[in-house]
């Protein structure tokens, strides 16, 4: 102050570490929903997590809705596999953990479709051939047919669909059925067959009712011949047809491809045979119609089947071991003179391997056809040669080889030498015999 005197205070700052920014949360990515069809039945679930401010340090998937079946593996990884999986809908989450201990979730779910079943093949009906009665003759057997190649045919249905109104059908839904109290005219019937599983084919026949005078024309008969089936690289058939008329003679056949792939040329299509070339594999049906000199028209139908080209079976080769030798001691070496044929191909390889006889003998040359066996010792060798194609099929044949011991040498005779002849004079009454022999032994 103004006397001098003085006063003192004091204050103190105090300063804190910086306060971090929150942390902030991850985020969890699941991956697109996913849909198989059995027989498939693994699932890849391909998740991420990412964190703004730091990192993942953990993954956990679990199913959280669908079937009881299903194995989860590597749920512990970005990248999980659900396995075993049946047909349903099944829920997937996926929990990620940053270095924080935050976490976030993200869901995905895996639709598992049912097995398509392959195509049902559709069933043929046959109503069977036409038929001519003439009155007072007023019933008719309609006696059809109906195959399914791959299943059964479950129901058969008669109907008719033209001709005057008298005639009752009687066990319309049987294969054979009764067309009763018929009258003069022209009936048409339908034979519909259905197989095991609802398909349906249907033909008609015609039941030609005559007055009995003067008769009607009678319908002609058409026959548009077997079925046929081929296998590519055959792409041409004849279509072999006829048409009778039992009143009358066929003026005209048309044949038309009522079905099957676009491909395939018809020549000849207005004579009975015609001839459908240039297939591709898949099933056809050819109708042929006739007409006859009074305007009346019959019909049928064939059915190609083309088969895709199959590769013929690899033939198998033959092996020729050679004929059995034998050699006497002290010869000890044999040649081995095999030979392999293949009748749609190249022998590729050779092997020669001694199957029985001593331990002694060497094989030379045993991956060619002609080996040969040296170093042999008296007894029975046993050698057998395989010969492999150039599809690796193989054929085996065996030839035997006996050596037999040294013979020795034929024994040769000995010499005789009985001496020079003697002359004495008695009384000398004694000679000496002086002889001397000569041998190999």
């Amino acid at each position: 102050d103004n006397l001098g005197a003085i006063a003192k205070d004091t204050m103190q700052v105090t300063v804190n570490a910086a306060i971090p920014p929150p942390n902030q949360l991850p985020t969890a990515n699941a991956g697109a929903d996913l849909t198989i069809t059995l027989p498939v039945n693994t699932a890849s679930l391909n998740g991420t997590g990412t964190d703004p401010d730091g990192t993942i340090v953990s993954y956990a998937w679990t199913k959280i809705s669908g079937p009881t079946a299903g194995i989860l593996a590597i749920a512990t990884t970005a990248n999980a596999t659900a396995n075993n999986l049946v047909q349903g809908l099944y829920q997937y989450e996926l929990k990620v953990t940053d270095n924080t201990g935050a976490t976030a979730k993200d869901t995905m779910r895996v639709t598992v479709n049912a097995a398509i079943p392959p195509p049902n093949q559709l069933p043929t009906a046959n109503a069977g051939a036409d038929l001519t009665i003439t009155l007072p003759v007023n019933t008719a057997s309609l006696n059809g047919t109906g195959t399914d190649p791959d299943g059964t045919i479950v129901s058969y249905a008669w109907t008719k669909i033209s001709g005057p109104t008298a005639g009752i059908l009687a066990n319309a839904t049987t294969a054979n059925a009764t067309a009763n109290n018929l009258v003069q005219g022209l009936y048409q019937y339908e034979l519909k067959v259905t197989d095991n599983l609802g398909a349906i084919a249907k033909d008609t026949m015609q039941v030609t009712v005559n007055a009995a005078i003067p008769p009607p024309n009678q319908l002609p008969t058409a026959n548009a011949g077997a079925d046929l089936t081929i296998t590519l690289p055959v792409n041409t058939v004849s279509l072999n047809g006829t048409g009778t008329d039992p009143d009358g003679t066929i003026v005209s056949y048309a044949w038309t491809k009522i079905s099957g792939p676009a491909a395939g040329t018809l020549s000849n299509a207005t004579a009975a045979t015609a001839t459908a070339s240039n297939l591709v594999q898949g099933l056809y049906q050819y109708e042929l119609k006739v007409t006859d000199n009074l305007g009346a028209i019959a019909k049928d139908t064939m059915q190609v089947t083309v088969n895709a080209a199959i590769p013929p079976p690899n033939q198998l080769p033959t092996a020729n071991a050679g004929a059995d030798l034998t050699i006497t001691l002290p010869v000890n070496t044999a040649s081995l003179n095999g030979t392999g044929t293949d009748p749609d191909g190249t022998i590729v390889s050779y092997a020669w391997t001694k199957i029985s006889g001593p331990t002694a003998g060497i094989l030379a040359n045993a991956t060619t056809a002609n080996a040969t066996a040296n170093s042999l010792v008296q007894g029975l060798y046993q050698y057998e040669l395989k010969v492999t194609d150039n599809a690796g099929a193989t054929a085996k044949d065996t030839m035997q080889v006996i050596v037999n011991a040294a013979i020795p040498p034929p024994n040769q005779l000995p010499t005789a030498n009985a001496g020079v002849d003697l002359t004495i004079t008695l009384p000398v009454n004694t000679v000496s015999l002086i002889g001397s022999g000569t041998g190999n032994g």
